[in-house]
C-alpha cells in the first residue's frame, strides 16, 4: 500500500503506482461496457414482458402487474451481473410483500393507496443491482436508467425510493 507524504503544506498520498493506476481505469472500462451491455440485454428482455403492465400504461396496478414484474426478473437470471448475492431474490419478495401489506393496511384506515402498486414499487426499488450490485452509489443511477430505457412512467420514476 502506499504511503502519506508531507509536500509543502499538503499531504499527498501514493497509494497507486502508476501501473495499478492503468490496471484500475481498465477494470473501470471493462464495467462500463459490462453496465452498458446488461442494461440493454435486460431492455430487450424486459420491454415484452412489461409493456401491458402498469409500470408502462397508464393505469391502475393489478395482481397481474405483480406477475409480470416477477415474470421479467425470472427471465432476466441468467443475464444479471454474476455478484447478485443470493438473498437479493429473497429482499425482492420480501420488499414487494411487506409493501403490499402495509397499503392493505392503510385502506383499511381509510387511505386511498393501491397495494399492487406498493408491491410493484417494492419489487424495483434495487433493480439496479442486477446490473450493478457491487457499487453502490451507482446501483441507483443504474436502476433509473434501466427503468426509463424499459419505459416505466415518469410518475412513478418519481416514486421511486434509493
Amino acid at each position: 500500500m502506499g504511503t502519506i507524504e508531507r509536500r509543502g503544506s499538503r499531504p499527498t498520498c501514493s497509494a497507486f503506482t502508476p501501473t495499478q493506476m492503468e490496471s484500475s481505469q481498465e477494470v473501470l472500462q471493462q464495467e462500463r461496457v459490462d453496465t452498458k451491455s446488461r442494461l440493454t440485454k435486460l431492455v430487450e428482455i424486459g420491454k415484452p414482458i412489461l409493456e401491458q403492465s402498469a409500470l408502462i400504461q397508464e393505469r391502475d396496478f393489478t395482481e397481474q402487474d405483480v406477475v409480470k414484474i416477477k415474470e421479467f426478473f425470472e427471465t432476466s437470471k441468467p443475464f444479471i451481473h454474476p455478484n447478485v448475492w443470493p438473498v437479493y431474490w429473497e429482499h425482492v419478495e420480501l420488499a414487494g410483500t411487506y409493501a403490499r401489506t402495509l397499503g392493505e393496511k392503510l385502506q383499511e384506515k381509510g387511505m386511498s393507496v393501491n397495494p399492487y402498486e406498493l408491491e410493484a414499487l417494492g419489487m424495483i426499488h434495487d433493480i439496479g443491482r442486477l446490473v450493478s450490485p457491487h457499487r453502490f452509489f451507482r446501483t441507483n443511477l443504474v436502476g433509473e436508467s434501466l427503468l426509463k430505457k424499459l419505459g416505466v412512467r415518469k410518475d412513478l420514476l418519481g416514486k421511486q425510493v434509493p
